[in-house]
């Protein structure tokens, strides 16, 4: 079975070159002292697992909130800068208006929409 192991050395060194002589001298064992070392094994597979597993679950996330967030804020084919909320191409039963003409909901709405407006500007 394969394993992988990660080794980290940590010196005191003034640069890159002399972190990297110290830690050839630790490993070549001509240095003894002031230097510490760590390690970790796993086997190899599980490493691999991990690393594809975590990787392919980061990109479904993105993905995800991607898709989301384009169905989301989708714009409403009949209004102009009105988001709709939840998914698109989704619809729902209501039951039909109580009124006797369109011109009459119409005209009525809007004049409950300006008083809506105006109450809210008093205040």
């Amino acid at each position: 079975m394969k394993y992988r192991t990660v080794i980290e050395v940590i010196c005191d060194a003034s640069s890159k070159d002399e972190a990297m002589y110290i830690a050839g001298e630790f490993l070549r064992s001509n240095v003894d002292f002031g230097v510490e070392m760590r390690s970790k094994s796993m086997p190899l597979k599980v490493h691999r697992a991990i690393r594809y597993v975590g990787t392919s679950a980061v990109a479904i996330a993105l993905l995800v909130t991607a898709f989301l967030g384009v169905s989301v804020v989708g714009k409403d084919d009949n209004t102009s800068g009105v988001a709709r909320i939840g998914f698109q191409n989704t619809y729902t039963v209501t039951p039909s208006l109580k009124t006797q003409d369109e011109t009459d909901f119409k005209d009525d709405w809007e004049a409950r929409e300006n008083e809506a407006v105006l109450d809210y500007l008093k205040k």
